[in-house]
């Protein structure tokens, strides 16, 4: 598999258990590390997206609109660092740039960052 890309939602499982024994099943989540740290590192900073829109009151919390390459909002607040044995192997694609932008605002205001000063870079060219 390919190195995962800034915006590319991706099908991950954390090999979480519930307290019954059951296994959780994989999840998309949307990577947000920057390439060179990817490429670099090996591991992967994502956020989770859910089809529920629990706390879509909340800035962390970022409704995907119709037209993305998934349904759902992103969780800005539950960031996780991904390991190349967490992909599954599917990929539903990219987010477009606005929803990124979104997103960036969602990570800002989860990590407490003035969400004026920050900027995201989104493609294949970095």
């Amino acid at each position: 598999m390919s190195v995962p890309l800034r915006g590319e939602v991706l099908e991950v499982d954390l090999g979480i258990v519930e307290p019954d024994g059951t296994p959780l099943p994989p999840k998309p989540w949307l990577i947000v590390s920057p390439n060179p740290r990817n490429r670099g590192l090996g591991t992967f900073l994502a956020v989770r997206i859910t089809t529920t829109g629990k706390h879509a009151e909340l800035p962390t919390v970022v409704a995907l609109p119709d037209g993305e390459v998934v349904h759902g909002w992103v969780r800005c607040d539950s960031l996780e660092t991904i390991y190349p044995e967490d992909l599954t192997g599917r990929r539903w694609g990219a987010l477009s740039r606005e929803a990124m932008r979104d997103v960036g605002a969602g990570l800002a205001a989860a990590l407490g960052l003035d969400e004026n000063t920050l900027t995201w870079s989104v493609g294949r060219s970095e």
